[in-house]
């Protein structure tokens, strides 16, 4: 009797998961390298996880008359994938200077520095130099297992000759037995690319020579590897996570309302 009741549980278990009630973590649910990205991160423990990417590309317009004049004080935002964060902070990244301009370290650790002064929660940390490649469009479509800012060529890369930089941000979702992708769990890992085709400078309003300010791209850029989306009403231009910038622009090296409101919505004050 008592060997009949315990096939009949096992029966009934095995149902449930076949069935997809109980989870199973199969070990080919990974990277393609066979191993979880960001170890230090917490990563979803929930059965069928697996990494995708989106590239945020934000390009410049040609300066002039940008319509009429607006405040920073808009109060919209944008939360990507209805509200998807980091699931711990600080969130540690690298960069590589190379084909930077002289003190991009600084501008870049400033535009860190503006979205940790408007919540109590400790966001990004920097942690040392690091020698990152992308070289070729391929380069975009794998995961690093660390979270970078960096210099390439957009020419190389195959994007936009009018895109100033991109964030490649990875994220894990949750993948039906029949490979449809469901919820997005959280936030994997970015890779802020500036592109080393166009002019740059630190402080590029003071310089005078028609380059793209280091703090102001990477302070949007940033605000991109907290998913926040882009903007494009115009009451939003004077806002950091304004779409698109302009030679010599350096405004979005301040958070707006929008701004702010969007980084609380996710991180609290």
């Amino acid at each position: 009797m008592k060997k009949l009741i315990y096939l009949m549980v096992v029966i009934a278990i095995l149902g449930l998961i076949v069935s997809g009630c109980i989870p199973v973590v199969p070990p080919a649910e990974q990277d393609e390298s066979g191993t979880l990205p960001n170890e230090a991160r917490v990563q979803p423990t929930t059965a069928r996880v697996k990494l995708k990417s989106h590239i945020f590309i934000d390009c410049f317009q040609v300066s002039g008359d940008r319509g009429p004049a607006f405040s920073d004080d808009f109060s919209v935002y944008k939360l990507f994938r209805g509200g998807v964060k980091w699931s711990e902070t600080p969130v540690s990244y690298y960069v590589d200077l190379t084909d930077a301009p002289n003190d991009a370290l600084g501008a870049i650790t400033k535009s860190t520095d503006e979205w940790d002064s408007y919540t109590s929660a400790v966001l990004f940390e920097y942690i040392d130099n690091t020698s990152i490649t992308f070289d070729e469009p391929g380069d975009l479509e794998k995961p690093y297992k660390e979270n970078t800012v960096s210099w390439a060529s957009f020419d190389a890369l195959g994007l936009p000759e009018d895109a100033v930089a991109v964030n490649v941000v990875w994220f894990w979702v949750m993948v039906s037995p029949g490979g449809v992708t469901g919820r997005v769990l959280n936030l994997a890992e970015f890779h802020i690319i500036n592109n080393s085709d166009l002019p740059w400078a630190v402080n590029a309003l003071g310089v005078k020579g028609n380059q793209f300010d280091v703090q102001n791209v990477n302070t949007h850029e940033f605000g991109h590897s907290l998913f926040l989306g882009d903007l494009y009403m115009p009451p939003a231009s004077e806002l950091t996570m304004l779409g698109y910038t302009v030679i010599e622009e350096t405004k979005k090296q301040d958070l707006g309302l929008g701004d702010i409101l969007g980084l609380q919505a996710l991180y609290g004050e």
